[in-house]
Parts: C-alpha cells; structure tokens; sequence
C-alpha cells in the first residue's frame, strides 16, 4: 500500500526528488505516525498528506518550489515568541493569512 501512495509525490516532486526520496519520506512519515496511532482507520492517508506537505517545505526551502503566499513571522524581542496579535493586525481577522 505505501509503494502505491510513493507514486502521486514522485510525480509531483519530478524534477526535484528522485523517487528514493520520495519513498523514504512517506515510509519515515508513516513510521513516526504509526507509533503514537490509537485509530489506524485513515493513517495511510494521513501519512500520504502529511508526507507530501514534508516533501514541499522542504522543496521551497530548497528554492526549487515557489511559496504559496507570502510568509511574516512577528517576533516580540522580548519573549522571543511568534505574536498572534500582531498578525491578526497585520492581516486581519478576515483570514488574510493563514
């Protein structure tokens, strides 16, 4: 079953990622959500998503994918910690970001 789900992320990821990459990625994902499942019912799905979401961090981390939107991270100096408030500021409450 995790041989099949490899093919769509070796596809997408064509050009990028060889398929041993690729395939590691959905297993090691698998692996790492299998150990703390109580319910099994939608794990390899959830691993096929979560895998593929892996495989486009690090892909744009790379430069070889385009992001998304664009990214603002606010930090306070003080705490050094992400401001939630500032960004419902900067982005409105509408769902201007993500």
């Amino acid at each position: 079953m995790l041989h099949r789900i490899c093919e769509e992320p070796a596809t997408r990821f064509n050009g990028i990622f060889t398929p041993e990459p690729v395939e590691r990625y959905v297993f090691e994902t698998y692996a790492a959500l299998a150990r703390t499942a109580t319910i099994r019912t939608y794990l390899t799905f959830t691993a096929s998503r979560f895998a593929k979401d892996r495989l486009k961090a690090l892909a744009q981390s790379k430069d070889a994918l385009p992001y998304d939107v664009s990214e603002v991270l606010f930090v306070c100096r003080a705490e050094r910690r992400p401001l939630p408030k500032v960004k419902r500021l900067a982005f409105g409450d509408a769902g201007g970001a993500p």
